[in-house]
């Protein structure tokens, strides 16, 4: 007997064609979405299955698939160390355990400490210490004493300031003839600074500013006269160190064979 919810036997004929068409679009429709999958490299696993009205059941996703995914981001807490992030170029990171990711002990890379000492050596001071020995003709500054009869040969230090000594020595006639002076080389005379009370220890030498060079020469000192030798002194040792406050004794030699008298000297104080 006719079902009389569709009211005749042609609706119920009609309404079954409709649930037959729905189906069979539901499996072209699926079939389609199918063949799309195998198209792009996948597999029917990826959809699922259809079930008996044939609509798609997912299927459940599968050990590979969830181990292919990213893990989530650790989320750090306040307080806790962060990863530390190795700049470009600079090799692989470390991980807030130490070493390289996560696991080993930490190896910290040590850095240079900069040296106080580094870099160029202090310069050491170079002199001359010294202003060239300079000569001039000149009057008696003291009294001719010397043995020597035909001359004498004084020396002393004519003016002290914070920064320089005034050094000069002089060689005088005794008598109304004027005399030759022959020198082997440019340097007449030699000038050294000892402290007061050792006369062994040496400070400062004329020749060490300018070592002698050969250049044979004569020097004439008119009758009644004399020759000055002066220069300046800036109160360093031969080393570059300044000299400290005290009494000094400044020594001069004549460099010439016709003056046959011993080295004069004068004694100074630097404050």
């Amino acid at each position: 007997m006719p079902d009389l919810r569709y009211g005749t036997v042609a609706g119920f004929a009609a309404a079954a064609e409709e649930a037959h068409r729905r189906r069979a679009a539901k499996a072209r429709a699926t079939a389609l979405a199918l063949a799309v999958v195998v198209a792009l490299g996948g597999t029917t696993s990826v959809l699922g299955r259809t079930d008996a009205s044939g609509r798609l059941v997912p299927a459940a996703p599968s050990p590979a698939s969830t181990a292919s995914r990213p893990a989530p981001a650790a989320t750090r807490t306040p307080g806790s160390p962060s990863p530390s992030v190795a700049a470009p170029g600079a090799g692989p990171a470390t991980g807030p355990a130490g070493g390289t990711g996560s696991s080993g002990p930490r190896q910290d890379v040590a850095r240079p400490t900069p040296s106080p000492t580094a870099g160029p050596a202090a310069a050491r001071p170079r002199g001359p210490w010294s202003t060239p020995i300079s000569r001039r003709e000149a009057s008696h500054l003291v009294p001719c004493l010397a043995p020597d009869r035909m001359g004498c040969f004084e020396g002393g230090a004519a003016v002290v300031t914070a920064q320089r000594v005034g050094l000069l020595a002089q060689f005088c006639t005794k008598t109304r003839e004027e005399r030759v002076l022959s020198f082997p080389d440019d340097a007449e005379v030699e000038v050294w600074v000892t402290p007061y009370d050792d006369a062994g220890t040496v400070l400062w030498r004329s020749l060490a500013d300018r070592p002698a060079k050969p250049a044979p020469h004569d020097v004439t000192v008119p009758a009644s006269a004399c020759v000055e030798w002066k220069t300046w002194w800036l109160r360093r040792t031969d080393a570059g160190t300044p000299i400290p406050p005290g009494s000094y004794t400044v020594r001069f030699r004549a460099r010439s064979p016709d003056v046959d008298l011993p080295p004069t000297e004068a004694n100074f104080t630097v404050t």
